[in-house]
């Protein structure tokens, strides 16, 4: 006799079914979580369109709360023929300063010789015409650094390839140790001819023009060979020790210098000069 077959009672589900998410682990939704989740009445509205993650979600409503903190204002886009008025109110809710003056501008050392005080009072007028706030100023203004950096950096790689230039072409004319040579007394020219004010510019200039260069290198081989300058390039009298007595005496009888009608000044200036013949004579 065969056993009646049995099957496994059906355990009927208890309690609320599994939720369903449409969000991704990466915070993005996944398809029909408008379906889902926005009301029938508000389906079709292209602000939830906008929405492809909960960040979205949040920045939207983060948003929203600072407008109704602010009462509800946000500014409207200006009309191309907006009042003055109009702009000032449009650009203050943006969060632009009261006056240029409040921008602060910093200026880096390794560009302030390049900077001009009265252009950065005139870049500072144009951001506030422009609406900006100090935020978006000093991104603008930190551009400009880097543009001026910039620059500045290629004009030191333009002025070392023309030293270059003119020193390879030189060489190559003269030879390099004639050109060491005439280079040594144009240096020892230009030092004893110039003040502390101009000297280290004027070495510059020459050093990037070949024909100044060797304008100035022949003009001091030409005073060592006529004997104005020594070997070491410094300068020797031209004037002999007699007519630097001369000179003196002549100085002394000016009538100026005897009778005391000089000022300071053009006494001491004669005073030096006369003592510089006299010290020329003893040499």
């Amino acid at each position: 006799m065969t056993e009646p077959a049995t099957t496994d009672p059906v355990v009927e589900p208890t309690g609320d079914p599994e939720p369903v998410s449409f969000v991704n682990p990466d915070g993005t939704f996944k398809e029909g979580w408008q379906d889902a989740f926005v009301p029938e009445d508000f389906r079709g509205r292209t602000m939830f369109s906008s929405f492809t993650s909960v960040g979205d979600v949040m920045k939207k409503v983060g948003n929203q709360e600072l407008v109704l903190s602010r009462g509800g204002k946000m500014p409207s886009p200006l009309p191309e023929n907006a009042t003055a008025t109009e702009k000032d109110e449009y650009y203050k809710a943006l969060g632009r300063p009261e006056s240029p003056k409040e921008y602060e501008l910093a200026v880096p050392d390794e560009i302030k010789d390049f900077v001009q005080p009265e252009l950065m009072e005139k870049g500072r007028e144009l951001f506030h015409a422009m609406g900006l706030n100090k935020q978006q100023a000093a991104l603008a203004w930190k551009f400009e650094q880097e543009r001026i950096q910039s620059g500045l950096e290629e004009m030191a790689r333009t002025a070392k390839a023309e030293r270059e230039a003119t020193q390879n072409a030189l060489e190559k004319k003269w030879g390099p140790d004639a050109y060491a040579e005439r280079m040594h007394f144009a240096k020892r020219l230009v030092q004893e001819n110039t003040t502390d004010e101009n000297r280290e510019q004027l070495l510059e200039a020459i050093g990037h023009n070949q024909h100044i260069l060797e304008f100035v290198a022949e003009f001091g081989m030409k005073s060592k060979e006529a004997g104005r300058i020594d070997s070491d390039g410094a300068q020797k009298p031209v004037m002999t020790k007699e007519e630097h007595q001369m000179k003196a005496k002549e100085l002394m009888e000016t009538p100026g210098y005897i009778n005391g009608s000089l000022t300071p000044a053009q006494m001491e200036r004669l005073q030096k000069e006369i003592r510089a013949h006299y010290a020329a004579m003893e040499e």
